[in-house]
């Protein structure tokens, strides 16, 4: 009966009223994550702490991100010590809020067991106060581990990485997060495509996230550069920032666009392959993507297009309004907002989208298609019941126009995609 008593006086039982900017699912989700909140005590251990949260400044919604992202902070009774102690490094609640999101215990591990003497450690090393607090927010989980932090410096210092560069923090990130047998099966499979181990040493201070790729992700993009792109061995370890890229989106759709431009004579000189992949896509689309279309290659500006998913969206109805159509129904939800209508641009232009996968989904029923004008289209179509499971639209390598109607109302209008 005491056990019963205790847990109506618990987080779960604060109203709503009285527990500002949550809800109620925000709150069953929060006693899942940490059960002992529910019998925590409300009066004098719950309202007291997110009353200091408030008073050092928090807004409701940071107190929700706060705890949400590190349950057993309520359960401390040091929070105002640990979060004025990261809140000063740190400057702001903003990127406090960011490092809790990444590692949800920065709040709860010791601070004098670990944080403080991992904090000296790197101070002691030349690395400022600056730098340590955008490793904190960008690399959390190196900190609470003062031996493993230790053992990571002892091998950035080995691999010879000056303390005062720019890759110094970026290398103590990869390897705190980067096994050592990723590190060693990683240069297995460099040195199979020629490189050396100064090679591999260079490239670990030039361009250190390369060890957070996976092992085919290299080896793939070193098989296109040296097979298809006809680069030399030395070019690529000269410029290692090409195997950052991503193959089937920015690599291989750009470098074919340059290739076919070049054997059509249409390029005055020759170009550096990363310069070119470098080039923001607008840029890039301005400067080479419009020669295609100036000399109606239709069909290669079209494999790009669909390569790198530059695509626009149009929802119309046949009584010509906008069919609102809830956005988790689309993989083109970035141009839909809340309401579920299209987001159109200050003079009613489209706004490109990079579409997303949708969920799997049972409820995608074939019915009609509706043909796009392009050369390059495929066509699907499906409808989407009134309260029924999540539907969606599986995107092609292609254009795409799908017809579908909704039982809401009988409206029934299509959803064409198209190239800018």
């Amino acid at each position: 009966m005491s056990n019963l008593s205790h847990k109506k006086s618990s987080f779960i039982s604060i109203e709503p009223n009285k527990l500002s900017g949550w809800s109620d699912a925000q709150v069953m989700k929060l006693t899942q994550r940490k059960p002992k909140l529910i019998f925590a005590n409300v009066e004098t251990a719950l309202k007291p702490r997110m009353r200091s949260l408030q008073d050092m400044g928090f807004s409701d919604t940071e107190i929700v991100q706060l705890v949400s992202s590190c349950p057993t902070l309520l359960l401390l009774c040091d929070i105002q010590l640990r979060i004025n102690f990261w809140r000063s490094l740190l400057g702001s609640n903003e990127r406090l809020l960011k490092a809790c999101k990444r590692n949800m215990f920065i709040l709860t591990s010791s601070l004098a067991r670990n944080i403080e003497p991992s904090i000296s450690l790197l101070r002691e090393h030349g690395i400022s106060d600056e730098r340590i607090a955008h490793m904190v927010v960008t690399m959390p989980g190196g900190f609470g581990r003062i031996d493993k932090l230790k053992e990571v410096i002892k091998y950035i210092e080995e691999l010879g990485v000056p303390r005062d560069s720019g890759v110094y923090t970026k290398a103590l990130n990869v390897v705190i997060t980067v096994s050592r047998s990723k590190f060693d099966a990683m240069s297995v499979t460099l040195m199979s495509f020629g490189w050396s181990q100064p090679d591999i040493i260079a490239l670990i201070r030039k361009c250190p996230t390369i060890w957070t790729l996976s092992k085919k992700n290299i080896c793939d993009k070193m098989t296109f550069l040296m097979k298809e792109a006809g680069c030399e061995l030395t070019y690529i370890i000269g410029h290692p920032m090409l195997l950052t890229y991503n193959l089937e989106k920015r690599l291989r759709p750009r470098y074919d666009v340059m290739n076919f431009l070049d054997q059509k004579k249409l390029l005055d000189r020759g170009h550096d392959l990363l310069s070119v992949v470098m080039l923001p896509e607008e840029k890039f689309r301005n400067k080479f993507l419009f020669l295609l279309c100036k000399e109606k290659f239709i069909a290669q500006y079209e494999s790009y297009v669909v390569a790198v998913q530059l695509l626009e969206i149009k929802l119309e109805s046949t009584r010509g309004d906008l069919i609102p159509v809830p956005r988790k129904f689309f993989p083109i939800a970035e141009a839909i907002d809340d309401t579920g209508r299209q987001i159109s641009g200050p003079g009613g232009e489209f706004i490109p989208v990079r579409p997303r996968r949708p969920p799997v989904s049972g409820c995608v029923k074939p019915e009609s298609t509706v043909k796009l004008s392009s050369t390059a289209t495929a066509t699907a179509a499906f409808s989407l019941a009134k309260g029924g499971k999540s539907g969606g639209m599986f995107l092609r390598r292609a254009p795409i126009a799908a017809a579908f109607s909704t039982e809401n109302g009988g409206c029934c209008g299509f959803l064409s995609v198209g190239e800018r």
